[in-house]
């Protein structure tokens, strides 16, 4: 089986669980309970993030998918009932529910906050994939490579076409504090507006997020959500002053950018207007500035 969809967020984090575990939520049971039980896998992204998503149930990853990860997540979770759910969030007020979404103006056409499937009941292993489209990929990426993004791709010889998805993340990488950042953005406006960079033009939006599920598949190595039961995709400060809680998963060491897997189906979102940050053309046909 394989499906893409596309969730609303607005709460920083995405839960796999089945309706029975949501039911329990409601009914007072804690993230960090069910997490335990392998009955939630509740991840944090660290910011609001309207995302594609792919899921894939008991089937081998095509070779594009592989190669297309940067930061792998693993948890068993049971489905009992069979009755899969993904949402933009879980919480004590249940997952959201489909009918809701018609009341909520801030969700883009195509768009749901949660999307139920229904699958073999049994336990399953749950990778999560973190794919090249997903807004937290810069800082990543900076461990992955070893240095920024949009360094490696400056210094290759020669610069292959820059992915959009690069110069949108470069540009959200960009630390106003690291005039090192802000340099390489500023140099990046330049040439882009000269026409010396051309960018590659996506088929339709990238897909951000790989979800893989195995019946039965062996999860002795899984990771360990925190006591809130929730996995985290970068270092996390509890509170101010506390020491930063290591980044959750197995990150991936690249030699190269890994390629993005568009959904051509999917309108494009790009992540912004390039004209609102000092650049002029914009990358829409893949033969560079105008």
């Amino acid at each position: 089986m394989r499906d893409e969809i596309r969730i609303a967020n607005d709460s920083r984090s995405f839960s796999l669980t089945s309706a029975q575990a949501a039911a329990r939520l409601v009914g007072g049971s804690s993230m960090a309970e069910l997490a335990a039980e392998g009955a939630l896998a509740m991840v944090d992204l660290g910011q609001d993030e309207y995302f594609v998503g792919r899921l894939v149930v008991d089937e081998d990853l095509l070779p594009e998918e592989l190669d297309s990860w940067v930061l792998r997540l693993r948890r068993p979770l049971s489905l009992p009932d069979g009755k899969l759910r993904i949402a933009g969030h879980c919480d004590s007020r249940g997952c959201w529910e489909t009918e809701l979404d018609k009341q909520r103006e801030w969700i883009p056409r195509g768009y749901v906050t949660m999307r139920g499937f229904d699958l073999e009941p049994g336990d399953y292993r749950l990778d999560v994939y973190v794919l090249g489209a997903a807004r937290i990929v810069p800082r990543l990426l900076r461990q992955a490579l070893g240095m920024r993004p949009l360094r490696w791709w400056r210094e290759q010889d020669p610069r292959p076409a820059m992915p959009p998805w690069l110069g949108c993340q470069a540009f959200e990488d960009w630390d106003l504090q690291d005039p090192e950042g802000e340099d390489l953005w500023r140099r990046l406006a330049e040439e882009i507006n000269a026409g010396r960079v051309a960018i590659e033009a996506p088929a339709g939006a990238g897909v951000a997020y790989l979800f893989h599920l195995v019946k039965d598949g062996d999860t002795s190595d899984s990771h360990q959500p925190d006591e809130h039961g929730v996995l985290r995709t970068y270092p996390f400060r509890p509170r101010r002053g506390m020491p930063r809680r290591p980044m959750d998963g197995t990150l991936r060491q690249l030699s190269a950018l890994p390629p993005r897997i568009d959904t051509p189906q999917v309108e494009r979102d790009d992540c912004f207007d390039w004209k609102d940050y000092g650049v002029n053309a914009a990358p829409d046909d893949g033969h560079g500035a105008s």
